[in-house]
């Protein structure tokens, strides 16, 4: 069964699909097919690498990787990015409101957290109450405009973020 493979960085590049040069943003393989893609990235801060899949899991690589399954038989290659060393300047993978407040309240960091939230969601919710909120969830990613939060099993569930001037006024999870 064909499988569709959604490749997701923060930052521009192109890929080496099993050795072959790919600018596209999706291929297709099938459930136990091995593939290596490799990140090339067109910005020199960040350094290539090779994840290797078997269909869709990730089995290299994976504090770089994350397979999430989006759809049937469609799934969000999401890459992170490899910083070289001597860096001139940080750059923050959290590159969007949405997905910095998921990794504040996984943090811990609710303070900071609360500046990203309307005043009438802060009255709303608690600590306990946000950290229950996405208590089963490990990564959020951003795919096409749609929001999935990511459970332990690698399955994504759609999140709705309601933002308003700047500030989430409400979050929802299928």
């Amino acid at each position: 069964m064909d499988i569709k493979i959604i490749l997701l960085t923060d930052y521009e590049s192109v890929f080496l699909i099993n050795d072959r040069l790919f600018d596209g943003e999706s291929f297709f393989s099938t459930e136990n097919t091995v593939t290596y893609v490799t990140v090339l990235p067109l910005n020199a801060v960040y350094l290539p690498y090779t994840v290797k899949l078997v269909g869709s899991i990730v089995v290299s690589n994976q504090s770089l990787a994350l397979s999430c399954k989006i759809d049937e038989n469609e799934y969000a290659l999401r890459l992170g990015s490899r910083q070289h060393v001597y860096s001139p300047s940080h750059i923050s993978l959290m590159g969007d409101i949405c997905i910095k407040f998921f990794y504040l309240i996984k943090g811990k960091h609710f303070g900071l957290a609360s500046e990203l939230m309307s005043d009438s969601l802060k009255a709303g919710l608690g600590e306990s109450e946000l950290i229950a909120f996405f208590e089963g969830f490990s990564h959020m990613i951003n795919s096409k405009g749609k929001y999935y939060a990511v459970d332990k099993q690698g399955v994504g569930h759609i999140c709705t973020f309601c933002v308003s001037d700047g500030k989430i006024d409400d979050v929802s999870i299928e």
